[in-house]
């Protein structure tokens, strides 16, 4: 798959938004949909890391699932993301969050 994105030219590959795997849940819901925000983290990293070995530097990969915190961030560039991506914790957690993971980045 990943050399399939790579041959066609695509610009990067996002990786992983979600999942619907339940088994990552400490209680199941019942409920239908993608799972994201911090049950993902640890599984996506797992991903990326995958995603991240297979195109090895062809073409930019930006990390995305379960990430809050700086720790996350620069673990998932130290690994070779190009970028990440945060949605869920940044609902929760309001518009300085972009800001506050930047600067702390550039600490």
């Amino acid at each position: 798959m990943f050399t399939l994105a790579v041959g066609e030219g695509l610009s990067g590959i996002i990786a992983t938004n979600t999942t619907v795997r339940r088994d990552l849940l400490k209680t199941d819901p019942n409920q239908m949909g993608g799972l994201s925000g911090r049950p993902l983290h640890a599984f996506a990293a797992d991903r990326i890391e995958q995603v991240l070995s297979c195109v090895d530097g062809r073409i930019p990969v930006i990390g995305v699932g379960g990430i809050e915190r700086i720790e996350q961030v620069r673990r998932l560039r130290a690994l070779g993301c190009a970028a990440v991506q945060v949605y869920t914790s940044f609902i929760y957690e309001g518009p300085g969050l972009p800001s506050r993971l930047n600067r702390q980045l550039s600490e």
